[in-house]
């Protein structure tokens, strides 16, 4: 998918593809975050966010605590189909800061920031880091 760069140079972003009505694969859920099954695992796929996570990398998801600036994100993106809408690809991502109508993230590699469109996303849910829902 395509979106503003850094200069307003159009960017294609790695995304991610997800099927949310039907899991891959479920995996026990750590000491820190039981009793929370609002949380969620995606699978990172690809190289955008090396060194911080490497492709085939599992994120734990927390769709309720607001995610802050510098924040490591998923963010949904809307998807429309015949009767509404549903989401097929997230971004993962940092959180640069939210603007009017935009939403600014970072990748790492290589090391950009862009934009998308507040029309495109459904959601952008905070990744919760491990030591978190460890309980450290």
């Amino acid at each position: 998918m395509e979106f503003g760069g850094d200069g307003g140079v159009v960017v294609k972003v790695e995304q991610t593809e997800v099927h949310m009505s039907s899991p891959i694969d479920y995996m026990a859920r750590p000491i820190g975050v039981t009793g929370r099954p609002d949380l969620y695992v995606v699978e990172v796929s690809g190289h955008s966010m090396e060194p911080r996570y490497d492709s085939g990398r599992r994120v734990l998801v927390d769709p309720r605590r607001s995610p802050g600036v510098g924040d490591d994100v998923v963010v949904q993106l809307r998807s429309p189909t015949f009767d509404g809408e549903e989401v097929c690809h997230v971004l993962i991502k940092q959180l640069v800061r939210r603007k009017p109508g935009m939403v600014v993230l970072r990748q790492f590699n290589p090391d950009f920031r862009f934009e998308v469109p507040n029309e495109q996303v459904k959601a952008v849910h905070r990744v919760m880091p491990w030591d978190e829902a460890l309980g450290f």
